[in-house]
């Protein structure tokens, strides 16, 4: 209960930021760039950013079903596409790593398709982290493009900005660090605060998480290449949208969008409600595309990943019904 308040309250302030950057730019200066979407050609637009964001997904997907090959556990495409579907709703609503759709989808694994707590823990949270390492490596050249075009100044933004990526890559490099190592993190944790330990299976899943993380591994190079077939997708539809939005971009203009679009969901608010148009706002002013722009532009993504998301709920209802309800009961799709 502590957790939905505290998301809801997230939820109105990213809500209030949001009807706050509106109001600063003034309707008048957005609502015009609406009607590039109007009519059946702004409906054929839509499509498209819908296909290619269902594209993205799958993207994802490859790289999940690549690693659950890896050991020995081959689901079909068509079921790892619904679960994905089904935990990218989870993470719209609960943008928080490990604690939303990778969890769900750990679940889902374990109780239908009979995988260990082990075997599904480590196939998520790997898929997970290979994801967030292309995005980490996306933000920081999309933060150096910016850097470059408009300079670096100790302004509260761009300091934010450069802190938190900052963070996340000395995070990353610890992860590695420990990973090509093979040195326990979970062990030094525990040892950090005087935690005694007697369940030796989180230890097991780590070390199996860990040894996959090892740059002598191809089946590291070839999930991490799958991560970045991902961001090249999501590239290619910040590109398309800025486009129908009648902007001409440079490729360096495309990346700060792509790594601003990653940081944005990396930060704890539903939707990336506010968040978005307030990082993008900045982006877009940085290379001369317009405040008003990255509004409309991150309202139309926003839009269409929401969509997606929905069918992503329809079919993790079933799921849900038999877990909480017991009905009905799921068949065994291996």
């Amino acid at each position: 209960m502590k957790r939905i308040l505290f998301l809801s309250f997230l939820f109105l302030l990213g809500l209030s930021v949001l009807i706050g950057i509106i109001r600063w730019i003034g309707w008048r200066e957005i609502s015009p760039l609406f009607l590039f979407f109007s009519g059946w050609e702004g409906g054929a637009k839509i499509l498209i950013i819908f296909c290619l964001t269902i594209l993205m997904i799958f993207c994802g997907m490859l790289k999940w079903k690549m690693i659950l090959d890896t050991r020995n556990h081959h689901i079909s495409f068509f079921e790892l596409f619904k679960l994905y579907l089904g935990g990218f709703f989870v993470t719209q609503l609960f943008p928080v790593i490990l604690f939303g759709g990778e969890g769900v989808r750990g679940v889902i694994l374990k109780k239908k398709h009979f995988l260990s707590w082990r075997e599904a823990i480590s196939s998520v949270v790997i898929d997970r982290v290979l994801q967030l390492t292309s995005y980490l490596i996306t933000i920081l050249l999309g933060c150096g493009f910016l850097f470059w075009k408009v300079g670096f100044s100790f302004k509260k933004a761009e300091f934010f900005l450069g802190g938190f990526t900052f963070l996340l890559l000395v995070g990353a490099s610890f992860f590695y660090f420990k990973s090509f190592k093979k040195q326990s993190i979970i062990e030094r944790f525990l040892k950090s605060f005087n935690f005694k330990n007697n369940n030796q299976e989180p230890l097991k899943t780590e070390k199996e998480i860990l040894d996959f993380f090892n740059f002598k591994n191809l089946l590291f190079w070839k999930g991490l290449g799958l991560a970045f077939l991902r961001v090249i997708v999501t590239a290619i539809r910040t590109f398309i949208l800025l486009l129908f939005l009648g902007k001409k971009i440079t490729t360096t203009a495309v990346i700060s969008v792509t790594g601003f679009y990653y940081f944005s969901l990396l930060l704890p608010i539903p939707l990336a409600l506010g968040s978005h148009e307030a990082i993008q706002a900045m982006v877009f002013q940085g290379f001369n595309l317009g405040a008003n722009t990255a509004v409309v532009f991150t309202l139309i993504q926003r839009g269409v990943e929401f969509l997606v998301a929905l069918i992503g709920m329809f079919i993790l209802l079933p799921y849900l019904s038999y877990f909480f309800f017991k009905i009905p009961k799921l068949s065994n799709d291996r």
